[in-house]
């Protein structure tokens, strides 16, 4: 049996089953770079970043210990930025010991030498990080005029120390056309990339990173592109619509803010418990709110259950959440994608 055979059956068993399968554990929120677009608002300064009521060592392996026990097999360390945690590769290995798969979302910032050969013991699948184009391009969305070359050695020498090294870039209308530079420079260095065309408003509801997202125009530009192939996962006009459209937010993916708050998703903020107050298997499995949202299905969707364009659509409930307050309602950016890719192949 194939890897991506493999792959695609442990995700329907796991949505299927309600079996937590990755984690997204928030180390903390404190971070050197304050990008435009970012969702965090601890990171814009309009919520206090509170370092003293971050989980400690002990509390993150108990979590660890108890999302394994629910099933959970691939976990990504995350922030803020999660290498200020003086115990970030302690983390790392015992997550390791328990047969995680670990990732780490990460800016590069404050990878010592020491730090990085640790990491190297511990396993580590990738490390991920968000690069946005040319240094003054970067530099520029990053707020921080030392990041472009922080960053760009960091990967370096995370690479030549054996692990994988992604850049992820956060399209927008100031980094649209640095996408052919990405490619070239991840080509040099041997890192995978990917784009993301979707912007999104802050986890309290600041819609000023909006403003950030790329145009109806360069959209469709990035569906045309065939290095990209984002048409390959719509399905056709008149195709089946699926009984349950909803992503696997609370079904087998969840995530941990640094103060031990559960979330179905990290794009989905809404709180269904503490782990500093309950067990995981306990909020997991008792939530009420978990319960109903497992519960809903395609038809519960207030505008989108007919839509003639629900085939091409990969709407984000917690994006409609965050930016439209309702999570049973469409994400327009969702539906201009959707209308564009059905224009798109109809025209092939």
């Amino acid at each position: 049996m194939s890897e991506n055979l493999i792959a695609s059956r442990l995700t329907e068993v796991s949505l299927n089953k309600n079996i937590p399968l990755i984690g997204t554990l928030e180390l903390t929120y404190r971070c050197p770079l304050k990008c435009a677009h970012c969702y965090l608002p601890q990171t814009c300064g309009r919520v206090p970043v509170l370092a003293e009521k971050e989980l400690s060592t002990d509390d993150w392996k108990r979590i660890l210990r108890q999302t394994k026990k629910a099933g959970c097999l691939y976990i990504v360390f995350t922030g803020g930025e999660p290498l200020l945690r003086k115990d970030l590769a302690q983390l790392c290995r015992y997550a390791a010991d328990l047969n995680f798969s670990v990732q780490i979302f990460s800016t590069g910032f404050n990878l010592t030498e020491k730090l990085l050969r640790k990491l190297k013991d511990c396993s580590i699948s990738s490390f991920e990080m968000s690069f946005y184009g040319r240094k003054h391009i970067h530099n520029k969305i990053t707020g921080d005029g030392n990041s472009f070359d922080m960053t760009l050695k960091a990967a370096k020498r995370v690479a030549a120390s054996g692990i994988a090294v992604k850049f992820k870039a956060p399209l927008m209308r100031e980094n649209f056309s640095e996408m052919a530079y990405i490619r070239t420079v991840c080509k040099k260095y041997g890192f995978n990339y990917s784009f993301d065309p979707i912007i999104a408003p802050a986890n309290d509801g600041n819609r000023q990173a909006l403003k950030y997202r790329i145009t109806k125009t360069q959209i469709k530009a990035l569906l045309k592109d065939p290095k990209l192939d984002f048409l390959s996962d719509c399905g056709q006009e008149g195709g089946n619509k699926q009984e349950d459209f909803f992503c696997g937010a609370g079904k087998n993916v969840f995530g941990v803010n640094p103060y031990g708050e559960v979330y179905p998703c990290l794009q989905l903020p809404a709180v269904i418990g503490n782990l500093r107050e309950k067990a995981f298997n306990e909020i997991w499995n008792k939530s009420i709110w978990l319960k109903k949202w497992r519960e809903l299905k395609v038809r519960d969707l207030k505008e989108c259950s007919e839509c003639k364009y629900l085939s091409f659509c990969n709407r984000c409930p917690g994006l409609s959440f965050v930016e439209e307050g309702d999570l049973m309602g469409p994400s327009r950016i969702a539906c201009d994608i959707a209308k564009m890719r059905h224009s798109l192949l109809s025209e092939r």
